[in-house]
C-alpha cells in the first residue's frame, strides 16, 4: 500500500493507558511507511514520551479546549483545515474528547475518518428535580440530552474500533451505533519489554525501604476518581488488621487525588506501609516488585494496566467493568470482584495475601501466558493499522 498522511487527534489530561496505546499505535503505522502526526488539543503530552521512544511522529498543538464544549462545526473545521491528511483517526473516543460537530468537521475536512473507543460510555442514573417553586416533576432532560449526543457522534466516523466486546456491545445497543461500523480489537502490549524482571523489582523495593520478603499490593495509574484507590486502600488497611504478614501497597502515577490519598493513608495510620513513588516510565519496574496488581475501577473498556501488570506475572484484583471480564474469564487467573463491591474487594485482597507462594506464582504464570496468548501488541496493532488503512469487513474481530 502506499504511504498515507494519517492525523492521529487526541487530548490528553495526563499520562496513562490511552496516551501509551497511541504512541504504539504510532509506531506501528510509522513503521509501515506512513507519514503520522499527533494532533494534540490544548494540553502537550506526548512530545518528551514520542522522542524518547524514537517514533516518526510530529507534534503539533492546537488552542482548542479538550472537550470542546463551545466549539460548533466551524469552529472546528478552522482548527483541523490546518492539517492535510488522508486518514484522520479520534484515538481517544467519543467519550473523552469533543462533540459530534467535530466529527462532522473531520468527515467534511479528511477523505476518511476512524474512532477508537476505550471506554464503555456508562450513563449515571437517571434523577430528576423539581421546577417552578417544586410544583413540577422534572423528567431528567439532561439524561435524555446526554444520550442523544452520545448517539450521535456514531454517525460521521467511516470505522470505530472498540477496544472490548463491552465497548461495542455499549455502543450497539445503548447508543445505536451501526454494527457495521464497530470492530472489536482488544488492546495488546509489548511481552517482551513488559515481563517480570526480578532483579529490577528487589531493586525497587530497596529504594522504597520495602523488604523483601514482604507481600505488597499496588497499582500504576491515574490518580483520579474514576480509579477508585481509595476504596484499595481502604481494604488494604483492613488487610493490615486481619492478617500476620508484612504487607505493603505501593500507588504510583499521578493525578488530582493524590494529596487525599495521601491523606487517607495518613489518617489510617498506614502511611508508612504506603509508597507513592510518583509517575513512572518503566512501569514494568514498578510490576515486577508487586505480588498483586489492585485495578477497583468503576469504569474501564479493557485496562492496558491489567495487562501489563499480568504479563509481568502480578496476580490481578480486579473490579468486573467493562473489557476486564474478558481479560479473567478463568478464575485460575486472578480474582474477578463484582463493580464497586468493596466488601468483595476487600475478601479478594484478602485471599491473595493468604495464598501460599507457590499457588500465588504459578498464577501469575498462568496469567503472563494469557496475556501472550491473546493481548500481543503486535497482532493487535496490526490489526488496528488494517483498519485504519483499508476497511475491513463489518464486524471483524481481532483475536
Amino acid at each position: 500500500m502506499s504511504a498515507m498522511r494519517i492525523q492521529l487527534l487526541t487530548s490528553a489530561a495526563e499520562w496513562g493507558g490511552t496516551e501509551m496505546h497511541t504512541l504504539q499505535l504510532a509506531q506501528t503505522l510509522g513503521d509501515r511507511g506512513h507519514d503520522v502526526t499527533i494532533v494534540e488539543l490544548a494540553r502537550p503530552a506526548y512530545e518528551r514520551a514520542a522522542e524518547a521512544a524514537g517514533l516518526r511522529a510530529k507534534i503539533v498543538r492546537s488552542a482548542n479546549p479538550r472537550n470542546g464544549a463551545r466549539r460548533g462545526c466551524v469552529g472546528w473545521w478552522r482548527t483541523l483545515r490546518q492539517f492535510d491528511g488522508d486518514v484522520c483517526v479520534l484515538v481517544k473516543g467519543f467519550i473523552e474528547v469533543g462533540t459530534w460537530q467535530l466529527d462532522l468537521a473531520a468527515r467534511l475536512r479528511f477523505p476518511r475518518y476512524v474512532t477508537i473507543e476505550h471506554l464503555t460510555g456508562v450513563m449515571p442514573p437517571r434523577t430528576t428535580g423539581r421546577h417552578v417553586r417544586g410544583m413540577v416533576p422534572g423528567v431528567g432532560l439532561w439524561w435524555y440530552r446526554t444520550i442523544v449526543a452520545r448517539a450521535a457522534r456514531g454517525w460521521w466516523p467511516e470505522r470505530i474500533v472498540c477496544v472490548s466486546d463491552s465497548v461495542r456491545k455499549e455502543l450497539a445497543t445503548r447508543y445505536r451505533f451501526s454494527p457495521d461500523k464497530l470492530v472489536t480489537i482488544p488492546n495488546g502490549v509489548n511481552v517482551g519489554r513488559f515481563q517480570r524482571d526480578r532483579a529490577a523489582g528487589r531493586s525497587l523495593r530497596r529504594t522504597w525501604r520495602i523488604p523483601e520478603d514482604a507481600f505488597v499490593f499496588g497499582a500504576v495509574g491515574r490518580l483520579s476518581g474514576m480509579k477508585r484507590f481509595q476504596h484499595a486502600l481502604d481494604a488494604f488497611a483492613r488487610v493490615c488488621q486481619t492478617t500476620r504478614r508484612d504487607v505493603r501497597f505501593v500507588l504510583a502515577g499521578t493525578g488530582p487525588l493524590r494529596e487525599a490519598l495521601e491523606d487517607q493513608v495518613l489518617r489510617a495510620g498506614i502511611s508508612h506501609l504506603v509508597t507513592f513513588p510518583g509517575y513512572t516510565d518503566r512501569p514494568e519496574q514498578v510490576y515486577s516488585a508487586l505480588d498483586v496488581f489492585v485495578m477497583p475501577s468503576r469504569n474501564e473498556g479493557l485496562p492496558l494496566a491489567l495487562l501489563e501488570a499480568m504479563a509481568c506475572e502480578c496476580c490481578p484484583v480486579a473490579a468486573s467493568v467493562g473489557g476486564v471480564p474478558e481479560v479473567l474469564d478463568d478464575p485460575s487467573l486472578g480474582w474477578l470482584v463484582p463493580a464497586e463491591d468493596d466488601e468483595r474487594f476487600f475478601g479478594a485482597m484478602q485471599a491473595a495475601a493468604g495464598l501460599a507462594a507457590s499457588d500465588l506464582a504459578a498464577m501469575g504464570v498462568r496469567a503472563r501466558a494469557r496475556v501472550v496468548e491473546r493481548f500481543d501488541a503486535r497482532t493487535q496493532f496490526a490489526a488496528i493499522a488494517d483498519v485504519i488503512e483499508q476497511p475491513g469487513a463489518p464486524g471483524q474481530v481481532a483475536r
